[in-house]
């Protein structure tokens, strides 16, 4: 049986989370034995993966932030403390780096050092398998070298975000550290092509090492099975009047995901489209700000739902889904909305344009409250019978691309050597 490290630097529950759950629900036990080695800065978002992990059976290691492993929380929820052994390569390495470089050798020595202290760390436990579910590529940059100074057979960087930034405007150190771990991988999984050539271009990667994956992978059979009738049970559920149109905005309550955009863009619209109830369903730092805006700017048809476990329920009520993030990695949310059948306004982040098309919906530039207004109007003022259509149309593009058999294939294709 092979073992598989999962990796994961995590801020809340959201698409690298749930992509990370889809990929260990079917996990062949049989054959892998997965260890989480998790960082999450959100306690609650924590307790709520360890749940799950629990839940699974499969054990935990906290990690700091920079991917130093601690403490073991074994599937039983005991906690036991992580082995240590001396690694030879730390003396190596740090006795190459003269002490007279200053400020810039000490830099190197204790990036070393963490590297060096990391792959101490995980060397005895004998993985075969280091997958990291990244945020931003190439975070977190010292567990995957470390992964390759240990002797893991097999190291998966699996990027869920677009990169924000440009290996160009680094410091010497990082541009070093950013090239060694980009060929330290034995993969780079991407979520859209798009991402792929941001990697290749921005990292130096080589293209070799580069997959984007073809469908998104996460849970969509929930989505699927959204009918016609479950919008007159979600509508009765969030107090909803039939008659009312429904305007769903999905994510996290953070500087990302444009919520601030949306108030812009439905602030101009005015009394221009009075019957319309505007659902923000996610929960985040920003609630608290975001909610004295719509008080403070008199938008009062704006809802707070917080965090929605079922959120195939909430497109069920919606009408139109509008995705307004700045950046995303997918989004894969835009997918379950496809799965849902719901027509979508997004933002051209991700991979939004290799799945959307205007008969499903519209793509705008981010942070344009100008044309989400335009768009807005535009679609709201079609009748129920064409968004309908346009939703029966993205259901069909997204089921065409996947299939269980398909999603196993791609999640654990890389699982052996090429």
């Amino acid at each position: 049986m092979k073992k598989v490290a999962y990796f994961l630097v995590s801020s809340g529950i959201g698409g690298a989370e749930h992509h990370l759950l889809a990929i260990l629900r079917r996990l062949d036990r049989a054959r892998y034995a997965p260890t989480i080695y998790l960082y999450c800065s959100n306690e609650e978002a924590k307790n709520r993966l360890i749940l799950e992990f629990s839940q699974m059976k499969i054990s935990v290691r906290f990690i700091s932030l920079e991917g130093v492993p601690g403490k073991v929380l074994v599937n039983n929820g005991t906690v036991s403390d992580s082995k240590k052994r001396q690694f030879p390569a730390k003396q190596l390495v740090l006795s190459l780096l003269p002490e007279e470089l200053g400020l810039l050798g000490a830099t190197v020595r204790d990036e070393a050092h963490l590297v060096c202290k990391i792959a101490r760390l995980i060397k005895p436990e004998q993985i075969d398998i280091a997958y990291f579910v990244h945020t931003w590529y190439p975070t977190p940059i010292h567990p995957v070298i470390a992964s390759w100074l240990a002797g893991i057979p097999i190291r998966i960087s699996d990027s869920q975000l677009e990169a924000t930034f440009d290996i160009r405007e680094s410091s010497l150190v990082q541009k070093v550290l950013t090239i060694m771990a980009g060929r330290c991988v034995t993969c780079i999984k991407t979520i859209s092509r798009r991402s792929a050539e941001v990697v290749n271009r921005r990292f130096w990667v080589p293209k070799a090492k580069v997959r984007a994956v073809s469908i998104p992978e996460i849970e969509l059979g929930q989505f699927f099975k959204v009918k016609d009738i479950d919008r007159v049970l979600a509508r009765k559920k969030f107090g909803i009047a039939h008659s009312q149109r429904i305007v769903t905005v999905p994510g996290r309550l953070s500087p990302e995901k444009g919520h601030d955009v949306f108030m812009d863009a439905i602030e101009k619209l005015g009394c221009e489209l009075p019957g319309v109830v505007y659902l923000f369903a996610g929960d985040g730092p920003l609630r608290k700000k975001l909610q004295e805006q719509v008080i403070s700017r008199g938008l009062d048809r704006i809802r707070f739902l917080g965090f929605q476990q079922d959120m195939a329920m909430v497109f069920a009520a919606s009408d139109i889904v509008v995705i307004p993030s700045f950046f995303e990695g997918g989004p894969y949310v835009l997918a379950e909305v496809m799965a849902a059948g719901r027509p979508i306004i997004s933002t051209d982040v991700g991979f939004v344009r290799e799945l959307m098309s205007n008969d499903i919906g519209r793509v705008i530039p981010p942070g344009d409250s100008g044309s989400l207004r335009l768009v807005l109007k535009e679609l709201l003022s079609l009748d129920d019978s064409v968004l309908c259509r346009m939703g029966q149309a993205a259901r069909s593009k997204i089921s065409l691309m996947y299939s269980e058999e398909k999603l196993r294939n791609q999640m654990f294709q890389f699982y052996s050597p090429s």
